[in-house]
């Protein structure tokens, strides 16, 4: 999960945490790897801020700077 949101967060700018938006970002990713959701197909994936789970990952993330 760690290296997913440093990976999204250096292509997209877009701060993530791991409990709500990590987790469906991912789980979006890897339907879209798994053919589960067309390569191609229009989603919407609606990221209302909370940050507040960030804090326990933080030493974790920047580790993988």
């Amino acid at each position: 999960m760690a290296r997913f949101i440093v990976e999204f967060e250096t292509a997209s700018g877009v701060a993530l945490e791991p409990l709500y938006t990590g987790k469906l970002l991912l789980a979006l990713r890897e339907a879209v790897e798994s053919g589960a959701v067309a390569h191609g197909s229009r989603l919407v994936a609606l990221h209302s801020g909370g940050l507040q789970g960030r804090r326990a990952l933080q030493e974790r993330l920047l580790a993988l700077l």
